[in-house]
C-alpha cells in the first residue's frame, strides 16, 4: 500500500510536454527561421504562379498547399484538444478569441485554395461567367465545411477537457507532430496569401518617416494573418499572460517572426 506522504509530495504530471508561453516561443522562432531562410524559395514560386505575370506554373507549391491544409484539419484539433486540458487546470477562460480569429482563418482557407489551383496554371480571368463553375462551387464548399469543424473545436465541449490524467509518450509524438504541421501551415500560409504579394508592391518609400509608416501598416496585417494560423497556441499565451513580465515575454516572444517575415520579401 503506498505511503500518503509519498502520494502527497508527488508533484502533479503536466498535460503539456512544455510549459505554453515555451510552446508558444518555439512555434514563434522557427517561424522567423523559415522567414529568413526558406520564405524566399516560396516567394519566388508564388511570383511567378499566383502574383505577377503568371507565366510559370509551381504545381509543387499547389500540392504543397493543399496537403497542408488538410494536414491542419488533422493537426489543429488535436492542438486544441491539448491546449483545453491546459487551461482547464487553471480554469482561464479564452472568451471569444478563438471565435474572432477563425473568421480570419477562414478568409485566409479559402483564399489559399484558389490560390493553390493557380500555382498549377489555372487562370480565373478566362473563366466564363455566364457558364456556372461547378468544380468550382464544390471546391468553395469543401473549404467551407472544414472550417465549420474548425469551429466546432474551439466551441464545443471536449471531452479530453476534464482529462488530467498524464499523457502517454505515443500522446506526446502526436502532438509534437501536429505542432510542426501548425509550424508549417502557418509558414507556407502567411508567404503565399501575403509575402507574395508584398514584394511585388513593396513597402520601402521615398523617405525614412514613410518607410517607417509603411512598415507599421504591414506589421498590422503580419499580425491580422499571422495570429489566425496560430490560434490554439495564441490562446495560451493570453491566457497564461497575466503579470506584467508574463506579458513583456510574450510581445517579445510575438516579435521574434515579425522582422524576418518584413524582411524576406525585399
Amino acid at each position: 500500500m503506498a505511503n500518503p506522504r509519498q502520494q502527497q509530495d508527488t508533484p502533479p504530471q503536466r498535460t503539456a510536454p512544455w510549459p505554453p508561453w515555451l510552446q508558444g516561443l518555439a512555434f514563434n522562432l522557427l517561424c522567423g527561421l523559415y522567414f529568413w531562410a526558406l520564405a524566399p524559395i516560396v516567394i519566388d514560386a508564388a511570383n511567378h504562379s499566383v502574383q505577377g505575370d503568371k507565366t510559370i506554373a509551381a504545381p509543387w507549391l499547389g500540392v504543397l498547399l493543399i496537403v497542408l491544409s488538410v494536414a491542419e484539419a488533422w493537426a489543429l484539433p488535436r492542438k486544441m484538444a491539448q491546449v483545453n486540458r491546459t487551461l482547464s487546470t487553471q480554469n482561464t477562460d479564452p472568451g471569444n478569441v478563438p471565435i474572432f480569429l477563425w473568421v480570419f482563418h477562414t478568409l485566409i482557407g479559402v483564399v489559399t485554395i484558389f490560390m493553390a489551383l493557380e500555382t498549377f496554371g489555372f487562370d480565373f480571368d478566362t473563366i466564363d461567367s455566364q457558364s456556372p463553375q461547378w468544380w468550382l462551387v464544390g471546391i468553395f464548399l469543401l473549404v467551407v465545411l472544414k472550417e465549420i469543424y474548425l469551429l466546432l473545436t474551439f466551441i464545443g465541449t471536449d471531452q479530453d477537457a476534464s482529462n488530467n490524467a498524464p499523457p502517454t509518450p505515443k500522446e506526446h509524438k502526436l502532438a509534437l507532430g501536429a505542432d510542426l504541421v501548425m509550424v508549417a501551415h502557418t509558414c507556407v500560409l502567411y508567404t503565399v496569401v501575403w509575402q507574395s504579394g508584398l514584394e511585388q508592391s513593396g513597402y520601402v518609400g521615398e523617405n525614412l518617416a514613410i518607410t517607417l509608416l509603411n512598415a507599421l501598416a504591414m506589421s498590422l496585417v503580419f499580425f491580422i494573418l499571422y495570429l489566425p494560423l496560430r490560434i490554439p497556441y495564441f490562446v495560451q499565451e493570453i491566457c497564461f499572460a497575466k503579470t506584467l513580465t508574463q506579458k513583456i515575454r510574450l510581445g517579445a516572444s510575438l516579435m521574434l517572426p515579425l522582422a524576418p517575415a518584413l524582411l524576406a520579401p525585399l
